[in-house]
């Protein structure tokens, strides 16, 4: 099955993940301008998935 969906806003490159160091550990995340657009594909995937 093929679903077909539209993503409004303008495209985003995903960003590399942030490292930082805490008490001697390094600790890796990922950006909050890249967890808010994949939520939005998320969202608009679920929006016309739904439907079917």
């Amino acid at each position: 099955m093929k679903v077909k969906f539209e993503v409004l806003g303008v495209p985003r490159s995903k960003q590399r993940p942030r490292v930082c160091n805490f008490r001697g550990r390094k600790f890796s995340y990922t950006s909050k301008t890249t967890k808010d657009y994949e939520n939005l594909i998320k969202s608009s995937y679920l929006a016309v998935s739904q439907k079917f």
